[in-house]
């Protein structure tokens, strides 16, 4: 097995472990918690943040890397401020929940949190939002979360963003004020992956981020379309219906 697939197995694993618990139909998919895993154990960040903490999946899967990397997360802060999902991510964690500093909101973060070597964004405004909490974070509430975390992103950072997200992904391109260098990670059947930011990149990371955006390019969704119809014609499953991947949103 590639190391690749070694690590989305992994997420699959978390991903299992956390399905069928309260709160878990938006939680990340599989091969998201994969991805994540693999950037901390490979890239070894020492501060995490974490925006949209939700139940605990995505923390459990940093925890559970950064062990696997000798401890290499020194400090991880998660963001969340829905009541249920405070009382989830605590049952959740466990023993493990004073690891996890906690704040409600990004703009609730001291000047001197950061700077944060990876953040992952999980939460706030998506077309996926609970319709309960649609209401309560518009625009101008992501305009001023994603303006608090950028300033505290660290030089040679990465940022991860889960599923689409694209107001606050926009708002990000357009606030941050370093070179990066932007990659799309999905699975082959089309499911929604992550999108990747990576601050003052080296060439070789520029090389290979354009690289792989280039193979989802032409994958997606000219290749995935044929493919479908393929599977259709000898009456497979259809692609896209994963073990792995919850409906999408921001209890994760």
């Amino acid at each position: 097995m590639s190391r690749r697939r070694a690590f989305e197995a992994t997420g699959i694993e978390v991903f299992e472990r956390f399905v069928g618990r309260p709160g878990s139909d938006y939680i990340a998919s599989g091969y998201a918690l994969g991805t994540i895993a693999e950037i901390v154990e490979r890239r070894q960040p020492r501060a995490v943040l974490e925006v949209g903490a939700g139940i605990g999946t995505i923390t459990t899967a940093v925890l559970e890397a950064s062990d696997r990397a000798g401890g290499a997360v020194q400090h991880h802060v998660a963001v969340e401020d829905v009541p249920f999902c405070l009382e989830q991510l605590a049952a959740n964690l466990g023993a493990r929940r004073g690891e996890v500093e906690v704040v409600d909101r990004a703009r609730d973060l001291p000047s001197d949190a950061g700077p944060f070597d990876l953040v992952i964004v999980d939460g706030g405004y998506t077309d996926d939002l609970l319709p309960e909490l649609r209401s309560t974070f518009g625009p101008d509430a992501v305009a001023a979360e994603v303006d608090a975390w950028t300033a505290l992103v660290a030089p040679g950072a990465t940022v991860l963003f889960e599923n689409e997200r694209g107001a606050q992904r926009a708002r990000f391109e357009a606030q941050v004020a370093r070179p990066f260098a932007y990659e799309r990670r999905r699975p082959f059947d089309g499911t929604p992956g992550v999108h990747l930011y990576h601050l003052e990149p080296s060439p070789a990371l520029v090389a290979r981020a354009r690289a792989r955006s280039a193979v989802d390019a032409a994958w997606h969704p000219h290749a995935l379309r044929t493919i479908r119809r393929v599977n259709h014609r000898l009456g497979r499953p259809p692609l896209g219906v994963r073990p792995a991947v919850a409906r999408g949103g921001d209890t994760s």
